[in-house]
């Protein structure tokens, strides 16, 4: 398997144990047991666990970004992209664990702070 794509399964697999438990319930260890590797695996890619955070994260938003600019191309007037994105907005939220927010708040203000610029400046901008 190529180091990208090591990194990639990582990223993914935490993105799904922190969506479904939060972020502080969700250690190294269970990430590494999630997919079946070791933990020194998850280092030599990662610094620490505030690392991964921030890196779901910005993937996390990335991703969300292309689906919302895949939404806007598919809609035929502003209201019908409003109601795109409401109905993925509320998907979106359905699957995630209501401490999530909260957990990167309190615990990891790098990748709050990725939140707030995506909420801030791309959100607002795409309503706008």
């Amino acid at each position: 398997m190529e180091e990208f794509d090591i990194k990639e399964r990582i990223l993914k697999g935490a993105m799904e144990l922190f969506m479904k438990y939060g972020v502080r319930s969700v250690s190294m260890d269970d990430i590494a047991r999630h997919l079946s590797i070791s933990k020194k695996t998850i280092y030599h890619y990662f610094a620490d666990k505030d690392d991964v955070v921030t890196l779901v994260a910005k993937d996390h938003l990335d991703k969300g970004r292309t689906e919302f600019e895949s939404l806007r191309d598919r809609s035929k007037n502003a209201i019908d992209e409003l109601v795109r994105i409401s109905a993925c907005l509320k998907k979106d939220m359905q699957e995630m664990n209501p401490s999530l927010l909260f957990d990167l708040q309190k615990y990891h203000p790098r990748a709050w702070g990725v939140w707030l610029d995506h909420k801030h400046k791309y959100i607002r901008d795409s309503v706008v």
